[in-house]
């Protein structure tokens, strides 16, 4: 099963503001305001708003499982965590991508399951 998310997750610069599901492409995670307040500088009025992520109720997790005996948490939609065909490669994949978007990189891995 392709993927229509590939790039699963929506930054403003360094912070994350959206998590999709890669496979349906659905938002999983989503930023909510939990603080507000004006403050004026000078002649201008500004509101400062705190926000924060919140998994909404159809996130979910799959555990990809590799050859090594290592694993690997990624968050996908609970509708998607149902389906037998998931292209596990490509879900691996897009993490790797989004892993050197926030300076690190996840090694290549030969995979071998996923958990239920």
């Amino acid at each position: 099963m392709p993927l229509k998310k590939f790039n699963y997750i929506d930054r403003d610069g360094l912070c994350i503001k959206r998590v999709y599901c890669k496979v349906c492409g659905g938002v999983i995670v989503d930023s909510v305001v939990i603080e507000e307040k004006q403050e004026k500088r000078g002649d201008k009025d500004f509101i400062i708003q705190k926000t924060a992520l919140k998994p909404l109720t159809s996130y979910d997790e799959i555990i990809i499982k590799f050859a090594d005996g290592s694993a690997h948490m990624t968050p996908i939609c609970k509708n998607c965590k149902q389906t037998e065909d998931l292209d596990l490669k490509e879900i691996y994949k897009a993490d790797m991508v989004e892993s050197l978007k926030e300076g690190y990189s996840l090694p290549f891995r030969e995979i071998k399951s996923r958990s239920k």
